[in-house]
């Protein structure tokens, strides 16, 4: 029928490792329950080690991340990026 096409690509940014892996333990898991789509795929990009970067050089990290991965075919792909790196104080 007239389905409405999900994202091809998830990609979310993290502020270091452990909230990096925490977040992808919780993709798979989701995965695992059928709550999110297996046919997406998902990646989650932490910040480079150093000064907080922000959601400004967390975008460009990531767009590097995704031509690195799909070259001139990101084009045609459905990327939602997610910025889900902040701390609030």
């Amino acid at each position: 029928g007239n389905a409405i096409k999900f994202w091809d690509v998830v990609l979310i940014t993290a502020s270091d490792e452990e909230q990096a892996s925490m977040y992808q333990d919780q993709i798979e898991w989701r995965k695992q329950l059928g709550f999110i789509p297996n046919s997406v795929q998902y990646f989650v990009l932490p910040d480079p080690p150093g000064a907080k970067i922000g959601n400004g050089g967390a975008t460009l990290v990531a767009l590097d991340f995704l031509r690195t991965k799909f070259g001139a075919s990101l084009a045609d792909l459905r990327v939602m990026l997610i910025h889900a790196g902040g701390y609030s104080t």
